[in-house]
């Protein structure tokens, strides 16, 4: 209860400012030292003109490190748009209507940097699965191959496709990033850590292997302001390069991850959900979206070889177009002379044709269409929906492996 209290009014009170364009000040007794969250949430409701809330009887002591934290993350989830003081008697609230950025990514931001602040420990443990982790042993004369995730997944789905390529003689990095956030965050955090790693391996050539959502990030990248040059291939297995509808049911896909990430590592947290972020890369991979419309504007990267990897088998489409077929042939014999059931045929057996065909077409969450990106003309398009182009084993290899190997300059097992 206490978590849920905190995030709704860190979030009213960056919305605080429509009322008044004037400063406006909120006022919370204290009680021997203690915030009470009733009177926080009532301060914050009316600050807003929003119905009173009804919280509990929680409270938080601010005199102990804790209550410190809790300050602490408090303005750092305001910014300069807020001033925090603590009298002997109150809390006090002092906001600066003209710096309060009324919109919801500033909102969202504001609640994951409480989170994050409040929560140190958690914050800085998921932190640790974040970046770009290395092999062991690395040969700066050979190309270094990033293999890269999408949305709402981790490290884990890479490893096998990385394993394959080891067994190959490919040297392997991997990138791992908070894939809720905005891309363009995940773009400037894999721009950091390659011009680490150009740092220290100075002139090292890479080759970046992107599947769905990271083959975004990776072109963000290459396309962007800061490249260094040092990228020989680009590769995007999957990649909505015009956006994917399905986008709109990434709740379902965070809560799938969040859920297997809970059962498999033993440092999750709850706050893991909201530092990863809040909706803002499910919003970036919508069709026609604001961060797409920038990144298609740019030109290609000369100097570097593009790669579009397409599934055309969606799973999902198969399926239906098999129960569309069941449903056109499950009338009873007799019945098939009456008009009502031979029209309901005649309309399951088009769905059927139609459901079919689209898996010429898609691999689920995203089509052939979406994919192609102007200016590449090696485009490959392979029979696998969008987990099977990239996901698999030595037995049951990804579709899209042949192809990556290729473009790579690998044909066969290392010896």
């Amino acid at each position: 209860m206490k978590n849920g209290i905190l995030l709704g009014i860190v979030g009213s009170m960056w919305m605080c400012g429509v009322a008044s364009a004037a400063p406006h000040d909120i006022r919370v007794p204290l009680h021997d030292g203690k915030l009470q969250w009733a009177d926080l949430a009532a301060a914050a409701c009316k600050g807003v003109h929003l119905p009173p809330c009804h919280p509990g009887n929680g409270a938080i002591s601010l005199r102990g490190w804790r209550g410190s934290l809790f300050l602490a993350a408090l303005n750092a989830s305001c910014g300069d748009a807020c001033h925090i003081t603590v009298a002997p008697d109150s809390l006090d609230f002092r906001f600066d209507t003209e710096k309060i950025a009324l919109s919801v990514d500033h909102t969202k931001q504001a609640v994951r940097t409480f989170v994050a602040t409040d929560y140190p420990e958690a914050t800085a443990s998921q932190a640790r699965r974040f970046g770009l982790f290395l092999p062991a042993r690395i040969d700066p004369a050979k190309p270094l191959v990033v293999l890269l995730h999408g949305l709402d997944c981790n490290i884990g789905i890479l490893q096998p496709m990385g394993d394959m390529l080891e067994s190959r003689g490919v040297q392997v990095a991997y990138f791992s990033y908070p894939s809720d956030q905005a891309i363009s965050a995940d773009i400037q955090l894999l721009d950091q850590r390659l011009g680490e790693l150009q740092q220290t391996y100075p002139g090292i050539h890479i080759n970046l292997v992107g599947h769905s959502m990271g083959g975004l990030i990776a072109r963000g990248y290459v396309e962007g302001n800061t490249y260094r040059n040092e990228v020989d291939h680009l590769i995007m297995v999957g990649t909505p390069n015009n956006g994917s509808a399905w986008a709109r049911y990434h709740l379902l896909l965070k809560a799938q991850k969040e859920f297997y990430v809970s059962r498999s590592d033993p440092d999750w947290r709850w706050t893991w959900m909201i530092t990863d972020g809040l909706g803002e890369g499910a919003r970036d991979l919508s069709p026609h979206s604001e961060f797409l419309k920038q990144l298609n504007s740019r030109p290609r990267r000369q100097g570097v070889a593009y790669t579009v990897i397409a599934g055309s088998h969606s799973a999902l489409a198969t399926f239906e177009s098999e129960i569309a077929l069941d449903l056109a042939d499950c009338a009873p014999a007799p019945s098939r002379k009456w008009w009502t059931v031979r029209q309901l045929e005649t309309a399951f057996s088009r769905a059927a044709t139609h459901l079919a065909g689209s898996t010429n077409c898609t691999d689920g969450p995203v089509s052939v269409r979406s994919a192609r990106l102007p200016g590449v003309r090696d485009v490959v398009v392979v029979p696998a929906d969008h987990c099977g182009l990239f996901v698999g084993n030595e037995a049951s290899p990804p579709a899209a492996l042949p192809v990556i190997l290729d473009r790579l300059g690998v044909s066969a097992p290392a010896q």
